[in-house]
Parts: structure tokens; sequence; C-alpha cells
């Protein structure tokens, strides 16, 4: 279980930079600008009031005084979720189709999906439900999918609610054989 959850874990860091960057530096300009100058101008005006108290020796200014909620930065906050949860969802759908039932952090801890009862990979209806399972846990939609993940504890084989619903497992990664012609030789 160990290495399955490090892998999660590398795949939420490598998705989320991903999409904070992507956020910061391409669509919330483009699509928010007015929000993103409004964030800017309220992180700088705290940073400002820590730096100040910082030197007079007081204490750190509560951030509920400095951090504003306008309708443009809960608009551009929303939209960066849906952002996000569509680039997890699509991650995890992707690779897992394309990698041989292996995300980037599965690769790098050598294990992956396949269909239970079967050494294939899971088809496009199993992770497609995995990808969503996995994204409404990040952002905690349906928090029953937090027991999911802790369920896995508690099963043989050690299979999360995406497993069970997807009806796939998780093992150490299965080397594909060579090809062989009709007489049985590697080709």
């Amino acid at each position: 279980m160990g290495h399955r959850s490090l892998a999660f874990l590398l795949d939420c860091l490598l998705v989320g930079a991903l999409a904070l960057f992507l956020l910061d530096k391409f669509l919330i300009p483009m699509y928010h600008p007015t929000a993103q100058e409004e964030m800017r101008k309220t992180f700088s005006a705290y940073e400002e009031a820590v730096n100040e108290a910082y030197e007079k020796g007081a204490p750190t200014p509560p951030a509920a005084d400095y951090i504003t909620t306008s309708d443009t930065i809960i608009e551009a906050v929303e939209f960066g979720i849906y952002v996000a949860m569509l680039m997890f969802f699509s991650y995890f759908l992707i690779a897992e189709l394309s990698m041989r039932g292996m995300t980037l952090g599965k690769k790098m801890f050598r294990i992956q999906t396949i269909a239970l009862g079967t050494i294939h990979p899971p088809g496009a209806l199993q992770a497609s439900l995995r990808a969503a399972m996995k994204t409404f846990f990040i952002f905690g939609i349906i928090p029953i999918t937090w027991l999911g993940f802790i369920m896995a504890f508690f099963v043989s084989q050690r299979r999360t609610g995406h497993d069970i619903l997807a009806r796939t497992l998780v093992v150490t990664e299965i080397v594909p054989l060579p090809k062989a012609d009709e007489a049985g030789r590697s080709l």
C-alpha cells in the first residue's frame, strides 16, 4: 500500500503543479484578468502589513482583515477549481488508458492497474470510473470517496473503493511478453 500511496501523491503533486502553473500564467489572466489583479493587490497589502508588524515586533495581523471575497475573485476561484478537476480527471483517465494501466507515479514505483480476473489494463469505462472517483476524492466532492481509500487497509488485496467499483486491482507491473511467431519463437 505504501508504494501505491506514494505514486498517488506524486501524481497529485505533478498535476497540481501543472494546474497551478497553467491557471496562474495563462487561464486566469485570459478569462478573469480583473480578479487576478484584485488578488495580487490583496496579497500585496497583507504582505506589507505582515512586514510592518514584523519590523515593529508586533503580532502578525489576521489574514481575514486583508483578504477580500469579491464576486470576481469567487468566480475566478470556482473557474480554477473546475479547470483543476478537469485536469486531474483527464490525467488519470488518459494515463491509465495510454500507459497500460499506469500513471507516471505508478510507473516510477513499477505498479499498474489491471482489470480484475485478467492481466489486461482497465478498459475505458473502468478507467473513467477510477479517474472520476480519484478526482472526487482529491476535491472532497463526495466525502464517501474518502472511505474508499481508507477501506484499502481492511479489505483483501488492498483494494480501494474505486478498485471495487471499477472491478480493478493494482499489482506489481506486468512486463508484456515478446511477440512470437507461429512456431513460438520470439520476433
